[in-house]
Parts: structure tokens; sequence; C-alpha cells
């Protein structure tokens, strides 16, 4: 078709315009009597006038159906989630709604889950918001750490629970006065534990408390100390056999356990006289710390040492249930997913956060890969 367009052109424009060639992509020319393919004749289409044909078409146009004539749209499928063999204890749990997340922007994550080695042990931590917060859209309030002392002598350990009281506000308290806590704990050198060690940790949430509050009107002077209240846990805990006991001191509710062959002890005497579990008297940050801190010091003679916040203290205090399927996924130093689903039992009057912090005393060696795969 180029060559008889270029001799049209040297021709002149009196000259007849050449018929194309027939080519693969472009169909022969057809004259008044030439067949035609069905469908193509003028007269098969009515209504349509003469020399004014359809024009033809490789194949049948595909009818394009309107949104209302559509297949309806496939049922709204469930989130899938990873199974568990975590039980439900009790009495069977009716139906949950699906968690609602909270979209503030100091909100807490609904899960958080650590697992590692830190100062020769092995440590593993999961916190999971409760029924209640996931039902209302509102945050978590549990927070933890763990860190080590500056001379290598000890690890450093706090949980704290915000207050429910201060729904919007008190998680950040929470966050930052277990970091605080661990902070000015991990000063606390092996000389001073062994010397007058309670009164070195409760120098240290002193330090954290007062520091919280100075926190608090630099950055947020339209919030009030009492906007941050939070319950806390703190202990220091010697490395080697040679350092001294363990140093506790909690404000609030906050528990500590020590697990030994599957078997509870708790660090803190139960106390008759305090009432439930998430009761609280003395939150901090406090005016005067020393007011609501408990304090003590005890031997490790265990196999695990493991804090938590009320709503895990109380499923333990009250559910042999809970305390035997913790036991057992303790037993073993876990990983992070597994210290997660230790947490997903299902319990018809648990509804509160569920924080774990986990120590396992022995020293650990295992440092192959294959060792690690076993912690999945």
């Amino acid at each position: 078709m180029f060559e008889d367009f270029t001799k049209y052109l040297r021709a002149g424009p009196e000259q007849p315009i050449p018929q194309p060639r027939p080519t693969i992509d472009s169909p022969p020319h057809l004259g008044p009597d030439s067949p035609r393919r069905p469908g193509t004749d003028p007269a098969s289409h009515p209504g349509v006038p003469a020399g004014a044909a359809p024009r033809p078409v490789a194949a049948p146009l595909v009818p394009v159906r309107s949104a209302s004539a559509a297949e309806p749209c496939p049922p709204v499928f469930r989130p899938a989630e990873l199974p568990t063999h975590a039980p439900v204890i009790g009495n069977r749990i009716v139906a949950q709604p699906y968690p609602a997340l909270s979209g503030q922007p100091l909100a807490l994550p609904t899960l958080r889950a650590d697992g590692g080695v830190l100062g020769g042990r092995w440590l593993a931590a999961a916190s999971i918001a409760g029924l209640t917060h996931q039902a209302d859209a509102t945050t978590a309030q549990d927070s933890y750490c763990a860190g080590y002392s500056v001379d290598g002598s000890a690890l450093v350990l706090a949980v704290c629970d915000g207050l429910g009281y201060r729904e919007h506000t008190s998680q950040v308290g929470a966050d930052l006065l277990a970091r605080l806590c661990c902070a000015f704990a991990a000063w606390i050198v092996r000389e001073q534990a062994l010397g007058d060690g309670t009164e070195a940790l409760i120098r240290a949430v002193e330090q954290a408390n007062d520091r919280l509050v100075e926190m608090q009107r630099m950055h947020l002077p339209e919030w009030e100390p009492a906007d941050l209240h939070c319950t806390v846990m703190l202990c220091r805990v010697p490395l080697t056999a040679d350092g001294g006991p363990a140093l506790f001191a909690r404000a609030g509710d906050t528990e500590a356990f020590l697990l030994r062959n599957a078997q509870y002890a708790t660090v803190f005497a139960p106390d008759a006289d305090a009432g439930p579990t998430n009761v609280v008297k003395g939150p901090l940050p406090h005016q005067n710390p020393r007011e609501v801190l408990q304090v003590t010091a005890v031997d490790l003679d265990a196999d695990a040492l493991i804090l938590t916040t009320d709503g895990l203290a109380h499923d333990i205090f009250d559910s042999p249930g809970t305390r035997e399927w913790l036991a057992a996924r303790w037993a073993v130093p876990c990983g992070p997913h597994r210290m997660l689903d230790s947490l997903r039992y299902r319990r018809q009057s648990s509804h509160d956060d569920r924080t774990a912090l986990v120590a396992w005393l022995r020293p650990w060696t295992g440092d192959e890969v294959d060792d690690a795969a076993d912690l999945r």
C-alpha cells in the first residue's frame, strides 16, 4: 500500500487514489455483487436506511450488563486468624464482637510481644488489650519494659497499668513510667544492691515519679499528674549467685510470681485487707511515692519470675484452669509468638488487659539456629 500511495503522489492529484491491497488486517473490498457475511446485509437490519449499512465487525459485540443486572456481591468474609490451642476455661463464653481499634494518636497497640536473650537470661513478654477495650474501641493501658544495670550485674524489669478512670491518657503514664523506672534502676550497681538495696530501689522509683511529673508539666501543661495515674511493679534481678537477693517495689495491684515445678508463689504476701486485685489505693505519680510503695527482697529459688498486671493476676489467683495452662506453657522458655498465644485463653469473666513479663532464671546457653527454631 505504501508503494501505491507513493506512485499517486508522483502522478499528481488528478490521478485516482489506488485501492489498498488486501492484507491480513484489511479485508478485501466488497463490490455490490460480492457475497456478504451473514449480518452485514442492510436488508437484515430493519430500520437502517439504505446506504447506511452497519459497519462490519470482526466479532459479535458482547452486551454490557447494567449494575442492577450484575451478579450479587460475594458475602463479606470473616477475618482470618491463626489457630490456637488456648483453652476455654470454665463456662463457655458467649460470642464477642470483632475488635475495634481505638484510633487515638496516643493509643497503645492492641497486641505486643517480645522474646529473646538479655543479660544471659531468656525473657519473653506479651500484652493483649482487654475485651472491654476492644469492644469499646478504647486503648490498651498496660506496658512493660526490660533492661539491665550499667555494671551488667542485674536485670531491671517493670510492668505498669494505666488506670481506667483516665481511659484516654493513663496509658501514656504507664508507658513512660515503665521505661523511667528501668532507666533509673539500671544505675543501681552490685555494691549498692548488697548494701541497702531496697532503699536504692525506692530512690529509683522516686526519681522516675518526679521525672514523669516534670515531663508532664513541661510538655503537656494542659494535663494534670492524675491523668498519668498507673500502677507499677519494678524489680532488680541479680545475674550471679553472689549478687544478693532480688529487689521488688510496687505501687498498686501489680503482682510478681515465682514459678517452680508448675507451682506458683507470690513475691508479696496477699493482703487480706487490700480487697480485690483490681482496686487501686496508691497509684503513681504521687506527691510522696514512699507512702504508697511496698518493697521486699527475695531469694529467687525458682525456674521463672513472672511480673503481671492485675488483669492476668486476677485470673491466676481465681482460676485453676488458667494457672495450669500458663504453668505448662511457661515450663520452658517461650519465643514471642508462643508467649502471645499463651494469653489467648478464653474465660468468661476475664475482660481486662493481660500483660506478663517472664524471665527464666537459669543461664541461657542456646546459641544455635536449631535451638532458636524450637522457640516458635
